[in-house]
């Protein structure tokens, strides 16, 4: 008669770990369809921020040569080496831009 109750008392405690372990993977199967949701809304909303950052530290940059650098060429170089050397800057800066806007927005 205990060996009965032994028994039953194991099969319970299999359904139990059975129903448990059920439990766990399909919560594990909803998460993961919901965790791709997420994801995705959270690219979304990081992608404008990246490009505005983007944006500003490619201002930053330009701002620091005009306001900075190109103020200190002017005890070395002379005004066709400074004017070509902000050609090129401004060239480079334009290229960039352009072809940062053409990635961004395609």
């Amino acid at each position: 008669d205990e060996a009965r109750d032994h028994g039953k008392k194991s099969s319970i405690a299999v359904i139990a770990c059975r129903r448990a372990l059920r439990d766990m993977i399909h919560f594990a199967d909803r998460f993961l369809d919901f965790l791709p949701r997420v994801v995705h809304t959270f690219m979304r909303i990081l992608g404008p921020c990246l490009v505005c950052l983007a944006l500003g530290l490619i201002g930053f940059v330009t701002y620091t040569y005009f306001v900075y650098a190109l103020p200190e060429l002017e005890e070395t170089f002379s005004l066709p080496a400074r004017m070509g050397h902000s050609m090129l800057g401004v060239f480079l800066l334009l290229n960039a831009l352009y072809n940062y806007f053409k990635a961004a927005f395609s």
